[in-house]
């Protein structure tokens, strides 16, 4: 009878083991500076990034065959045309696991955004694939997968704040932020393809160059107006002629106040950076704008979710 109730308990914990969820968080471009194209085709970057509290989260099961994808985000790919697919797939390759997987995506970072919500959902998936089968890969092999899937994939995998050079992937992890300044987050609901800003950037003259050794000290001393000046991204110009909300969310957020407004990554997100949550919320309300949202530094870009979810249900 013991060994019977003994019994029981393995079972069910393999059949709960066999699913996890992951917060996945957003994260935000300081600063971007931008070189000219190589011959293989990148720009070289120079980034300061900071993961934020705004998260989707996706839950991965483990399953017979096959790689499969929901998601509660409509004209979100469901095959290989999704980078949490693809996560899923180089992971199982380099692990060498004969396995399937099924993935859920409830999304709550914007899409095409400059937010690196696509990033994130993908490094979920490594984190959550690696708790699920204890860790088989080296942090070195997984972030070696999560560079050749796409270049925030690595910081979206570790987070904080983080120098990143090269394409991207070359990281640099900065002391945790001095609680301070919150930041407020917006969207005008228009889809910015990387690829068409920086074909842009390319026939524009090339803008002042950020100083990310000036920012990341300024970071590090809690000094926010000498941060918020050294907040600089080279490819608002190129954005802001195929996005012209862009601007204008800049100036509206300067005139609530905020220390500095910056575009993150490609777009069309603009971030403010205020003081207080206070101004930051009053800003927000006067703000009409499809996603407008308070956000403070998060610590990782990946975390376990609220535990293991339920069985797999469809929307």
């Amino acid at each position: 009878m013991i060994f019977v109730f003994f019994l029981s308990i393995v079972l069910y914990n393999t059949v709960m083991d066999t699913n996890t969820t992951v917060r996945a968080y957003a994260k935000v471009n300081f600063s971007l500076g931008v070189g000219p194209i190589r011959p293989d085709g990148y720009h070289p970057v120079e980034m300061v990034l900071a993961s934020v509290d705004i998260y989707d989260t996706v839950e991965v099961w483990i399953q017979g065959t096959g790689i499969t994808v929901d998601t509660d985000a409509p004209g979100l790919p469901v095959n290989e045309g999704n980078i949490a697919y693809r996560a899923a797939s180089a992971y199982l390759r380099s692990a060498g696991i004969d396995k399937g997987v099924h993935i859920r995506i409830k999304k709550e970072i914007p899409i095409a955004a400059g937010l690196g919500g696509g990033s994130a959902d993908a490094a979920a998936v490594l984190g959550g694939l690696q708790r699920l089968y204890g860790e088989p890969l080296s942090k070195d092999a997984l972030l070696g997968i999560a560079a050749k899937i796409g270049s925030d994939v690595p910081f979206c995998l570790t987070g904080g704040l983080a120098l990143a050079t090269g394409r991207g992937t070359a990281l640099t992890q900065l002391p945790p932020l001095a609680e301070g300044p919150v930041l407020l987050v917006v969207n005008p609901g228009v889809l910015l393809s990387t690829g068409d800003v920086y074909a842009r950037f390319d026939g524009l003259a090339p803008g002042p160059r950020p100083d990310p050794a000036g920012l990341v000290s300024a970071l590090a001393d809690a000094d926010w107006p000498k941060a918020a000046s050294g907040m600089v991204n080279m490819l608002e110009p190129a954005a802001d002629s195929l996005c012209p909300e862009i601007p204008l969310i800049r100036e509206a957020l300067l005139r609530e106040g905020a220390l500095a407004a910056r575009m993150s990554g490609s777009g069309a997100t603009v971030f403010g950076l205020f003081m207080d949550r206070g101004s930051a919320q009053r800003a927000g309300e006067r703000l009409a704008y499809p996603f407008v949202r308070i956000a403070s530094p998060a610590m990782a870009g990946i975390l376990p979710g609220e535990g293991k979810t339920p069985p797999m249900q469809n929307y």
